[in-house]
């Protein structure tokens, strides 16, 4: 699952290099520095956003919209194990 590679990306990291340059490919605009931090809270960010969206738009229709969200806290154990 793409999501706990992300989590084991993120928990690997040491802090030093969160404050890191990475070149992002950002297409008409050419290459671009950006900070390693900022860059996975843009990510983070956009992940809600479009999880969010899928929501509202599933929510429109007939279609009961599948569980989007992943639990991590022990009080949100019962809702990932009932899907």
């Amino acid at each position: 699952m793409l999501d706990q590679r992300l989590i084991r990306f993120c928990s690997d990291l040491a802090p030093e290099e969160l404050q890191a340059s990475v070149t992002t490919n950002r297409g008409v605009k050419g290459l671009v520095e950006e900070r390693v931090d900022l860059v996975l809270l843009h990510l983070f960010q956009h992940q809600i956003h479009h999880r969010g969206q899928v929501h509202a738009m599933l929510a429109g229709t007939g279609v009961k919209p599948p569980q989007l969200d992943e639990f991590f806290l022990a009080f949100d154990g019962n809702a990932a194990r009932s899907g």
